[in-house]
């Protein structure tokens, strides 16, 4: 590439005709008028014709213009008047890469750094001709050294991402494309890119997440929707059919989380002309603005002969909140007009009622619907007391809005009485809680609450079970221990890990059963004891357990904090996303850590207070605004940080893109939970010194940049680890957005 702007300066002329010529025609070329700067340089040319300046920035206008041989000719001229000029031999040597007459540029740049060894574009071209020639080694080498003079070079970090992978190697691609993310991350290209790079080594779901975003900013027909496609086709290869059945296949394994599937499966949507379209009919609309009635029963109708979208509604929180805009304003038109719910489907209203069941009702309610909402349940009551079977669609509609099992108190709400449009919605909103609510008689207590603190905790828990969930990852061949944490349990000082033939595992704080479930089906011969403080959870947990098969976990109410009395001991704990929610997490890390076995292992979870900053400005919002941790408290507190987002407060809009955003009970566990507390990781390294646990490493994925700093201090002592770490997250504040999730383990000496 020729470097883009011209000098300030009229050049070397001094009178005072040329430097304005000078000035008005560098000012054309900046602004990108090059017909007005090539005339202007031309003047100056006819007045001065041994002014090589003003040849060179002609040349420049040539070149911009793509006039390749106008450039060449006219560049040439320059460097016989001037050939000390570096930047003009740049220019030349990239007109003549255009032409493709590569060993003449090389001859112009080579001479160029000779001249100016700082010269950065000049080493990119040279970089540049050498992927041309496919010497990709070589080509890194001055794409090295321009990024010695320039780090930041966002198109240098690119191409050198790519040399990277053409040799095969996108460990190293992903550390350069890493870097270049950080400066640019909307360029489509660049996030394609890092895709490839994750599935040349097999990691799909990584993939698709770039892919995805890189459809997102450039839709349509082209790399971007390859790459993706065949992304999805290597994750489902015996589903040969379009994207849309692969993608509701790879949902129906259930093996990849939803907030994985929610932007590949968006992506699939907005790949959709018409479905952009009706996306931006909603988000750019105004209340006093909205489509008309027509128009809005077409976009019904086109969503719902859409099966993904019909899938995704049913199954996920969708985590968008231009679609939650979408079908906010949809909820609304077919309650309020009579005529666009006599024109939706069934299909869709049942679908949106799922969608609002799975999202636990966070959409936005005004009083109009409040109104209208009322009304129909006094009619659908009055029929059901008759025992007379009321519209399937209204009794949907009543389902987007509240679970018909709080709606109707009526045994005649089961999924038999209906048409099996309805079988998934009434067992959902309906059947499952009532086996949720017969299971909780059959929830041992086997410790009470130790304080108000747990008491306060439980409650919220109990009125918001977190999180719902209809499918997980399970694992289909269980290893032993040392098989599943090798890369991990390797560093220990201590020795060989023992596996013990049937071990024994408890997981405090199982919340609904999800996090239960995986070392259930992951560790071989494994027997799991799940406790949570609440029932609620519990009883989810378990139904859910049911419905799998899942026999090896026994689900019971405990409270962290009084564990040490319950007489047994375990081969391995987890704890994730628990101790920090209690008054004090450091007491009950200890209480786990006497139930841990001498030797065992322990997967720990806690929050970040560095990567925790959008959550802190929710919390300070909530505590300013004094909303109250209700549905229409928290419905009204996203709304108002939705606006804030939008308003530009970053923080906020942060906030907005966590997935724990889109549904309520996750939402209150977010910025509404009665105790948090958050740490460093040299708080953590000080309680593991204290516990006296040796620290293993963190679970999580590792690649790019991220695996070279790991790789970089594994040898290290875990103390002087995790002070690499803190610094490390000083630079990268996002690096544990989720939460620390690290291995640690008792010694084998201990008591």
């Amino acid at each position: 590439m020729a470097d883009s702007k011209p000098p300030s300066s009229g050049g070397t002329s001094g009178d005072e005709l040329t430097r304005g010529l000078f000035a008005s025609a560098n000012s054309a070329l900046n602004s990108g008028q090059t017909a007005i700067a090539k005339a202007q340089y031309q003047k100056i040319i006819e007045l001065k014709p041994d002014n090589a300046e003003a040849f060179h920035l002609l040349g420049l206008c040539h070149y911009k213009d793509q006039e390749w041989t106008f450039a060449v000719d006219t560049l040439k001229k320059s460097l016989e008047l001037s050939p000390n000029n570096a930047i003009a031999l740049n220019t030349l040597g990239a007109t003549f890469c255009n032409l493709r007459r590569f060993d003449d540029a090389e001859v112009c740049l080579k001479n160029a750094i000779a001249l100016k060894p700082n010269h950065v574009e000049a080493y990119r071209n040279l970089g540049l001709i050498c992927m041309a020639r496919q010497e990709f080694d070589v080509a890194i080498g001055f794409f090295q050294a321009a990024l010695e003079h320039n780090p930041s070079h966002f198109e240098i970090l690119k191409a050198t991402g790519n040399a990277f992978l053409h040799l095969e190697k996108p460990d190293k691609a992903l550390v350069i494309f890493e870097k270049a993310l950080s400066i640019n991350a909307r360029d489509a290209n660049l996030q394609t890119d890092t895709g490839v790079a994750f599935q040349m080594q097999n990691q799909f779901r990584e993939a698709m997440e770039f892919n995805s975003i890189a459809i997102a900013i450039d839709a349509g027909d082209n790399r971007h929707w390859a790459a993706f496609c065949a992304c999805i086709a290597a994750i489902c290869p015996n589903v040969q059919s379009d994207i849309d059945d692969q993608l509701i296949a790879i949902m129906d394994t259930g093996k990849i989380p939803s907030h994985d599937l929610m932007m590949p499966i968006c992506g699939a949507l907005y790949h959709r002309p018409e479905f952009r379209e009706i996306i931006a009919r909603y988000v750019q609309r105004t209340n006093a603005s909205q489509p008309a009635e027509e128009e809005i029963k077409a976009d019904i109708q086109k969503l719902s002969s859409i099966p993904l979208m019909l899938k995704l509604m049913s199954e996920f929180p969708i985590t968008n909140l231009f679609v939650e805009k979408t079908l906010t304003a949809l909820r609304k038109h077919i309650l309020l007009n009579a005529a666009i719910c006599e024109s939706a489907s069934e299909d869709f209203v049942t679908a949106l009622a799922l969608q609002c069941f799975n999202n636990e009702y966070s959409y936005a309610v005004t009083d109009d619907e409040v109104t209208a909402l009322a009304a129909i349940k006094k009619e659908i009551d009055t029929q059901l007391t008759a025992s007379a079977l009321p519209s399937a669609k209204k009794l949907a509609l009543v389902g987007c809005y509240e679970p018909l099992y709080k709606a109707f108190k009526h045994e005649m709400l089961a999924p038999t009485e209906f048409t099996s449009e309805l079988d998934e919605l009434l067992t959902r909103q309906v059947e499952e809680p009532r086996v949720e609510q017969e299971l909780k008689a059959d929830i041992p207590d086997l410790t009470g609450n130790a304080n108000a603190v747990s008491e306060s905790v439980r409650s919220q828990y109990e009125e918001n079970p977190y999180p719902r969930w209809l499918r997980t990852e399970l694992h289909s061949s269980p290893k032993t221990i040392s098989e599943c944490l090798q890369p991990i349990l390797i560093t220990s000082a201590h020795g060989a890990y023992d596996n013990p033939e049937m071990p024994e595992i408890l997981v405090a704080g199982c919340g609904t059963g999800q996090h239960a479930l995986q070392p259930a089906t992951r560790f071989e011969n494994a027997r799991v004891t799940a406790v949570d403080l609440s029932v609620s959870s519990l009883a989810y947990g378990k139904r859910q357990a049911q419905k799998l098969g899942i026999t090896n976990v026994e689900f019971a109410r405990a409270d962290i904090l009084e564990l040490a009395n319950l007489g047994c001991s375990f081969d391995m704990i987890e704890c994730v996303g628990v101790l920090h929610h209690l008054e004090d997490p450091l007491a009950g890390w200890k209480v786990l850590t006497k139930l841990l076995r001498p030797g065992g292992v322990m997967k720990i979870g806690l929050y970040s207070e560095r990567a925790r900053k959008d959550v802190i400005a929710g919390r300070e919002i909530v505590a300013a605004q004094k909303f109250p941790a209700t549905s229409d408290g928290m419905r009204r507190c996203r709304q108002f940080v939705i606006q804030e987002a939008a308003n530009g407060n970053r923080e906020l809009l942060q906030l907005t893109r966590r997935s724990d955003f889109f549904s309520l009970s996750a939402f209150r566990d977010l910025v509404f939970h009665v105790q948090e507390h958050r740490l460093d990781l040299h708080m953590v390294r000080e309680h593991l010194e204290e516990l006296n646990l040796e620290f293993l490493d963190f679970e999580m994925p590792f690649v790019g940049n991220l695996k070279t700093f790991r790789n970089s201090i594994k040898h290290l002592p875990q103390t002087q680890r995790l002070s690499h770490w803190h610094a490390y997250e000083e630079q990268h504040p996002d690096t544990f957005r989720g939460m620390y999730q690290f291995w640690c383990r008792k010694p084998k000496d201990a008591t």
